[in-house]
């Protein structure tokens, strides 16, 4: 499964800030493309009822989900300062290669 990264969120929130009405463009877009992500259809479906209330607070709640995963999926794909990178095992067998030498 292929979730949304960060610039993915970061896009949406930037488009809402600016335009809340013409967000729908954006996230039909990056909803067709990442139709697994539960976490982006969450938001998806809240910012859909914003669009038939009108109410501002159901849109600041839609502009608050959205900064909390931009800092949570970047923070998944920084690491979690443990020391240890996603792509570590990018290569397997390469450790062993390189002590053959």
């Amino acid at each position: 499964m292929i979730i949304a990264s960060h610039y993915v969120m970061r896009d949406i929130l930037r488009t809402l800030e600016q335009d809340p009405e013409g967000g729908k463009k954006v996230f039909e877009k990056y909803v067709a493309r990442y139709s697994k992500d539960k976490e982006l259809l969450d938001v998806y479906n809240l910012y859909l009822e914003y669009l038939t209330n009108k109410k501002e607070e159901t849109l600041s709640k839609v502009k608050n989900m959205l900064k909390d995963l931009i800092s949570s999926r970047k923070s998944g794909i920084m690491g979690s300062g443990s020391g240890t990178l996603l792509l570590k095992e990018r290569r397997p067998g390469i450790d062993e290669w390189l002590s053959l030498r």
